[in-house]
């Protein structure tokens, strides 16, 4: 009794952070009235939002004690996660350890996983654990890699697995493959059942998940998602929590801090200090013992324990936008300053407002959208790329492995936008024919690119 008494105390009188206001959003998210009721300043904050205009992010989220604090930007709208996908497979490891599905301190071989070319018998003797750690030691060229990955991918053989740090998106395609031989479910049924269902996601689609294989190298996919920022911050409020969503344990706290234990020290980086298991430790903000999942174009959720907060940055980089490092920290720094006192005993809560999302304002029959299924072939420059228009779920969906699943919303009876995309797409030809071409149109900038497409024969 005297210590939960002296705890309150220093919690009163001291401000430390105790927890004793945690909350989770239910079935959707809340947030304080006003910033003065989580003990923020209003005017204060106002260099923040103004910031926020100017860093070309597609949305900001920031959550303190289980609420919202801030929220810009189309935070309802699905956009392409970039490698933060490997923090969430992290997250799904953590749970098929502790159920006994998966260990990982078994080897390539033990698990019988080997390659188009096979591997060495050094490279079979890579553990779980290693590619977790992005050590295997295996260097094969792989799905989805960026020009730095490329140029930067150490030679074949050169180190021995758990010897050398890599960011190496065999290890990360790999580890996908592996989940879904062990538990014999897809990474996106695994998502939706282990996260999205128990913490009450509010956009997540089985759809949103997909695979991008390409010709060459490994024959593992790279596995890609979408998600909104605001179910990105239930994941976060997941491992803020320790691995807790109410009174549920989804992660185990121990396997959460093995996460963020860093393995692999970060050189040269102004971003990270160290490398865990799929996260990386923040090198801004350490005092509050600060780490985060980072994808291309700016994609960040940063967790800072020690002043219970969550931040979400989205880009979209289907319009090609990209949050720098120096605005996206500078925001974080503006808003911590605001704080001016203690949140309120029963803070004032409203239901968090979110943009209106393109819908369909044309309804088509089964019959109508028959003639449009089938592959197009686009070519820009050097480049080509296939989209593969289906129908899903009573709507038309193209499928293409870069840009993911996006549903057509039928705007009239040949113009279509992609939903979570933005771009228009419209067919051409013959009325009651099968469409002769494609055009899909977007912004770039401030000018709008055409691109045709031509049906596959």
């Amino acid at each position: 009794m005297r210590k939960i008494i002296y705890i309150l105390i220093i919690h009163l009188f001291l401000g430390q952070n105790t927890n004793l206001y945690s909350d989770y959003p239910g079935n959707n998210w809340l947030m304080y009235k006003t910033p003065e009721e989580a003990g923020w300043s209003s005017d204060k904050l106002k260099d923040a939002k103004k910031l926020y205009k100017q860093m070309n992010a597609s949305a900001v989220m920031v959550i303190y004690e289980g609420n919202v604090l801030l929220s810009y930007g189309d935070v309802n709208r699905r956009y392409l996660v970039h490698s933060i996908r490997k923090s969430i497979l992290s997250a799904l490891f953590g749970i098929h350890v502790e159920s006994g599905r998966i260990d990982i301190n078994k080897t390539l071989e033990e698990i019988g996983f080997d390659e188009k070319d096979s591997l060495t018998n050094l490279e079979k003797q890579a553990k779980i654990i290693d590619l977790l750690k992005a050590r295997s030691g295996v260097y094969i060229p792989a799905a989805n890699e960026t020009e730095s990955m490329k140029k930067n991918r150490p030679v074949r053989g050169s180190h021995k697995p758990g010897d050398f740090w890599c960011y190496n998106n065999w290890d990360y395609n790999t580890l996908g493959s592996i989940l879904e031989k062990e538990t014999k479910k897809s990474i996106f049924e695994d998502i939706k059942e282990q996260l999205a269902e128990p913490l009450q996601m509010e956009d997540y689609r089985l759809s949103d998940g997909f695979y991008n294989f390409e010709e060459g190298g490994s024959k593992y996919p790279a596995y890609l998602l979408k998600m909104s920022a605001r179910d990105m911050a239930r994941f976060g409020l997941l491992y803020l929590r320790n691995g807790k969503w109410k009174d549920r344990e989804i992660i185990k706290e121990s396997w959460i801090k093995e996460s963020i234990h860093p393995y692999s020290e970060i050189n040269g980086s102004t971003n990270f200090s160290g490398y865990g298991l799929l996260w990386w430790i923040s090198k801004p903000f350490h005092e509050y013992g600060a780490y985060c999942a980072s994808g291309l174009g700016g994609q960040f959720i940063y967790i800072l324990p020690k002043a219970d907060m969550v931040f979400v940055f989205r880009a979209d980089t289907y319009r090609g936008k990209f949050v720098s490092d120096s605005h996206r920290m500078k925001f974080m720094e503006l808003v911590i300053k605001s704080k001016t006192g203690r949140i309120k005993q029963k803070p004032k809560l409203i239901q968090l407002a979110v943009s209106k999302q393109p819908s369909s304002k044309q309804k088509l029959k089964h019959e109508e959208m028959k003639k449009f299924i089938g592959k197009y072939h686009f070519k820009f420059g050097k480049d080509s790329a296939i989209a593969d228009i289906k129908i899903h779920d009573g709507m038309l969906m193209l499928k293409n492995n870069t840009i993911g699943n996006s549903f057509l919303l039928a705007q009239t009876q040949n113009r279509f936008i992609m939903d979570d995309v933005g771009w228009w797409l419209e067919f051409s030809g013959k009325k009651g024919s099968k469409p002769d071409s494609i055009i899909i149109s977007f912004l770039n900038g401030k000018s709008t690119n055409k691109i045709i497409g031509k049906p596959v024969k």
